[in-house]
């Protein structure tokens, strides 16, 4: 686009916009590696892992397992105590585990009820082995 504004000495795109489209999807793309217009319902799959499968990657290794006892983080403010427990008293137990980035959780309480939402990995701490804190 920038060399026919050049070329031309002029900055008028409307009368040529077909054009340089045309030219655009015509040209092989540097990220899919294949011509735009050459993309279709049979190869968006390679393209699609052309752009992203670098990124990917492979999920990492849950670091809870379903059964597993868990304890929920606590909101803490800028001025609460640092003495005061990080994670709460009451244990939870993982339901269900999504594999994916990051790795995400939903768990229950002692009683059997869910509780809503998931959880991710740093919210939640290990409380296998442990009795809770009375």
């Amino acid at each position: 686009m920038w060399k026919y504004f050049y070329s031309a000495s002029t900055y008028k795109w409307l009368d040529v916009l077909q054009d340089l489209t045309g030219n655009y999807n015509s040209s092989v793309n540097r990220s899919i590696k294949v011509r735009p217009d050459s993309v279709n319902e049979s190869n968006w799959t390679e393209v699609w892992k052309t752009l992203f499968s670098h990124d990917l990657g492979e999920p990492p290794k849950p670091k809870f397992a379903v059964g597993e006892s868990v304890r929920i983080s606590k909101y803490k403010s800028v001025f609460a105590k640092g003495y005061e427990a990080n994670f709460t008293e009451e244990l939870f137990t993982v339901t269900e585990v999504y594999h994916g980035q990051p790795n995400t959780y939903t768990i229950e309480e002692s009683a059997g009820e869910p509780i809503i939402g998931r959880f991710y990995e740093q919210e939640l701490s290990s409380a296998e082995g442990r009795q809770p804190d009375l």
